[in-house]
């Protein structure tokens, strides 16, 4: 979390903070680890007092509304283009995309929308276009040139949210090919997204078979290698420590470990929280569901 915004850029969305970063890398580095940020852009860690002095200086015509919003793509650019130059390949890998799909099942206090699966509209979205959005990514690129970078999301197990996933990541990848063909990135030049980041957070009722199908519709679809990023298996029966849950669980953990004997394509595997008792999971269920 130290390479968020939030947790990097001052209320004033010029100043850097970065002591956790610089702990982070030399943890990281000390004990000979892989780093990675997740994530320079996620709806729920928009900066909230920028916003608001922004909104003051339109109200009283200081600036327009056009300039407010160029004025939260800059500060984004700016933090980005800063992580790459500051710590450049000392990173192993960013969540350069993050959530950019609506999931009204997995919602944040203050980003309510219509309960349906679509391009999200309100934080960083409710300003900034995709297409600002893959020029943050151009930027971070030029300055980090061989990180990779993710797109993750989260649900890929509902159909309905995997198209739009799906959808979007097509968008950004003709982008990425439209500045190929502008020459805004080199013919050997790494892309706006190397990987997939297949968000695992789920519980002991999900069909096994859309465990299947995201990875193939991934490989049908967009081509690129995945890596689940966040895992963790709710148990949310009546006894979430019963015989029958810790089955159901057991089913799900060997269905993945089946795709990661199997599947070529998956690159990288990320238990989410630390403990059972430490998975945020909790909270979303309001009791203990041992999903780690």
């Amino acid at each position: 979390n130290v390479g968020k915004y939030s947790g990097y850029v001052a209320f004033d969305g010029e100043t850097y903070r970065t002591d956790g970063m610089d702990k982070m890398i030399t943890f990281c580095e000390k004990h000979n680890m892989k780093s990675k940020i997740n994530t320079l852009m996620f709806y729920a860690d928009f900066p909230k007092t920028l916003e608001l002095s922004l909104l003051n200086r339109v109200q009283n015509g200081e600036i327009t509304e056009e300039q407010m919003k160029e004025t939260l793509k800059q500060s984004l650019i700016n933090y980005a283009i800063h992580i790459g130059q500051k710590y450049g390949d000392r990173i192993d890998t960013i969540d350069i995309f993050n959530e950019l799909i609506y999931d009204p099942v997995m919602k944040e206090p203050g980003f309510d929308e219509q309960p349906t699966y679509h391009p999200r509209q309100e934080g960083w979205q409710k300003y900034l276009t995709l297409e600002d959005l893959c020029e943050m990514a151009l930027e971070t690129r030029k300055a980090m040139p061989n990180v990779t970078f993710t797109y993750n999301d989260m649900n890929w197990v509902n159909p309905n949210k995997r198209k739009q996933i799906i959808d979007i990541i097509k968008q950004i990848q003709s982008i990425e090919a439209r500045y190929r063909q502008e020459g805004k990135l080199g013919p050997d030049e790494k892309g706006l997204i190397d990987t997939i980041g297949v968000e695992a957070h789920l519980t002991t009722d999900v069909e096994l078979d859309e465990i299947d199908r995201t990875f193939e519709d991934i490989q049908r679809e967009i081509g690129l290698p995945v890596e689940v990023t966040e895992f963790d298996v709710a148990r949310i029966g009546n006894d979430p420590e019963s015989r029958r849950e810790d089955v159901l669980q057991q089913r799900v953990f060997e269905r993945f470990w089946k795709i990661m004997k199997s599947n070529p394509n998956l690159e990288a595997f990320t238990i989410w929280s630390q403990s059972d008792t430490l998975s945020f999971m909790n909270d979303k269920c309001n009791r203990m569901v041992y999903a780690s």
